[in-house]
């Protein structure tokens, strides 16, 4: 898992071929770390995997893919030069959390309350009538 961060964090310094397509770097990590985590799920790479700031990006991961390619090229080309380009990053990275953070609590939340509970799968076994082509047994 280490491995599989640290090429995620530093991946400008890697070969494009590594970083693309079926057979990439990262790809072919995640595999190993999920398979790991499917296989054993008590490891402790399982477990650090449910640590509470994990989960709760987890939770914003819509908000965060959707906003994070924006903030991160306004960050890192539109903001002038004094600041590294590291620094530029990491701020608009955190500016990306951030904003998934806040999307997340008003507008996917809200929407989300508005759809309505569909709950278990299948169909209700409480309906007065059955689904279509479904023979009921004779009374």
């Amino acid at each position: 898992m280490v491995v599989l961060l640290v090429v995620l964090v530093v991946p400008h310094r890697l070969p494009e071929v590594w970083l693309t397509g079926l057979s990439s770097i990262p790809g072919l990590l995640s595999v190993v770390v999920g398979s790991g985590v499917i296989l054993a799920p008590r490891s402790r790479t399982a477990r650090s995997l449910s640590w509470s700031p994990l989960t709760w990006m987890g939770r914003r991961s819509y908000g965060l893919n959707l906003y994070h390619f924006a903030i991160l090229s306004v960050f890192l080309h539109q903001v002038p030069y004094p600041a590294s380009e590291t620094i530029r990053g990491l701020v608009g990275m955190a500016v990306s959390i951030l904003a998934a953070g806040a999307s997340s609590r008003w507008l996917e939340k809200p929407f989300l309350r508005l759809k309505p509970d569909r709950g278990p799968i299948g169909p209700d076994p409480r309906a007065r009538y059955p689904a279509p082509g479904i023979r009921q047994p004779d009374t």
